[in-house]
């Protein structure tokens, strides 16, 4: 079912972008026969919210059915989200009209898809690697503990740049 859904909306993405439009010289009407920056807008806007409906849909199927998505969609599930979530957030500072109930509204969407791709990237089981050489089953007993899946921490960053250096937070760990 979600790949139908999925299909469908890149289907409708597709047909929009290679429906025809008027023709013109080089030169005239359109800036030189290439699109305009408010086409190239729209095109990225309805790119990303499919992506971002898609991946709502995903994680909420995911969750249904218990799946664990893997750390390459948590990786780009965070990389398609974590963008719109810097403009939601600077749109809100931004923001002095009756419109900001709905970028709130969106920010908090793109926080949940960003945080929900951390997370995934976090908590994803870890590729292991073969050992060449067998290991004495009397070593095997002896571990005390198994490696803990999630090894992640929070901690304060710096970034100078001369009169701009930006305080702020970093993640590090195994993902």
């Amino acid at each position: 079912m979600r790949g139908k859904i999925v299909f469908g909306a890149a289907l409708a993405v597709a047909v929009w972008v290679g429906s025809p439009r008027s023709a013109g010289a080089c030169g005239a009407g359109r800036g030189g026969g290439g699109t305009s920056g408010l086409e190239a807008l729209v095109v990225a806007a309805l790119v990303a919210g499919t992506a971002d409906i898609a991946f709502t849909l995903w994680d909420g199927g995911s969750a249904i059915v218990s799946h664990h998505p893997s750390a390459a969609y948590g990786l780009v599930e965070t990389l398609v989200a974590a963008p719109q979530l810097a403009l939601g957030i600077a749109g809100l500072s931004q923001s002095t009209n009756g419109a900001s109930g709905y970028l709130a509204v969106y920010t908090l969407w793109m926080g949940l898809l960003t945080t929900h791709g951390i997370w995934t990237m976090a908590t994803a089981a870890r590729a292991t690697t073969a050992t060449i050489e067998p290991v004495e089953p009397r070593a095997a007993l002896e571990r005390s503990a198994p490696e803990p899946r999630l090894q992640v921490a929070v901690g304060p960053t710096c970034v100078p740049v001369g009169q701009l250096s930006q305080p702020g937070f970093g993640l590090v760990g195994r993902f």
